[in-house]
């Protein structure tokens, strides 16, 4: 037996349906369209979380230094290798840390309004994580 709405009868059944779907469809496309205009592309989202993992270990790991070499190594590579999904979040990663220290007065740097991509060797380690932290905070983990 086919349950019925109590609302009565098939015709009504009917009409719930048709709005449901309707509903589905234009919601379908309202998150299609949503996804495209932020960029919800395969490879900005593994970007994404490269840069969260690695924020995670200038954070909380053991060295940041280890990790901010690893950071500016991968993004400052050479070989001319074709941008992946690393170096895209790395690079906007450090690009976060970079524009943390410099609003902060970029302590450590031998000049503040120099190139400070090239100063990051003299950030100090408690700097290097608490920029970590907040941008940490600001991904929600």
């Amino acid at each position: 037996a086919v349950t019925r709405f109590a609302s009565g009868g098939e015709e009504s059944l009917m009409q719930d349906l048709a709005s449901w779907a309707q509903w589905a469809l234009t919601r379908s496309l309202l998150v299609r369209n949503a996804a495209l205009a932020a960029d919800l592309s395969a490879e900005s989202l593994q970007s994404n979380l490269e840069a969260r993992a690695e924020c995670a270990a200038l954070a909380y790991g053991a060295d940041p230094f280890l990790t901010l070499a690893h950071l500016s190594a991968f993004v400052a590579d050479p070989s001319g290798a074709q941008e992946g999904v690393h170096h895209i979040g790395f690079r906007r990663l450090l690009e976060r840390i970079v524009e943390l220290w410099h609003r902060d007065g970029a302590p450590g740097a031998v000049d503040p309004e120099a190139n400070l991509v090239a100063q990051l060797h003299r950030m100090p380690r408690d700097k290097i994580v608490q920029y970590a932290r907040q941008l940490v905070r600001e991904y929600g983990f």
